[in-house]
């Protein structure tokens, strides 16, 4: 299995903020030979965070996107835009709205799968944000 590097930091804007979900932008490269990883899909990441056993989180299918290099390149960075939304599935509604100006510590893993389903390459890091919740 090889290693991936994986960093992650907040993508939050002040003067445009989401209530109801948290940016981050996030770099994944191989750890052998320092190549960005491209092309990866909302399924080869994963989050975790401790808010007690009744929080579901999920990265959101949309705007999920891979940046390419400057403005006007196509080259795909390996540099992803992940939004996370907070549910609360017992309370019957779809999402929470994120406690403006609260820090959330989250663990953020990319992964890459074979085709029969068996995690060939991952690689973890942290990342700490503040929601600065409209």
């Amino acid at each position: 299995m090889a290693r991936l590097i994986v960093e992650a930091v907040s993508r939050e804007i002040k003067s445009h903020d989401e209530a109801y979900q948290l940016e981050l932008f996030v770099s994944v490269s191989r750890a052998d030979d320092g190549v960005s990883v491209r092309g990866l899909k909302q399924e080869n990441f994963r989050v975790c965070v401790y808010a007690g056993i009744f929080a579901e989180f999920e990265i959101s299918p949309s705007p999920f996107s891979e940046s390419p290099w400057e403005p006007l390149d196509r080259e795909p960075s390996g540099c992803y835009g992940l939004t996370i939304k907070l549910k609360f599935p017992f309370l019957g509604t779809d999402l929470q709205k994120w406690n403006r100006y609260e820090y959330y510590v989250f663990g953020i893993q990319a992964l890459i799968r074979d085709q029969a389903g068996s995690i060939v390459h991952q690689g973890q890091t942290v990342v700490r944000v503040q929601s600065l919740g409209v």
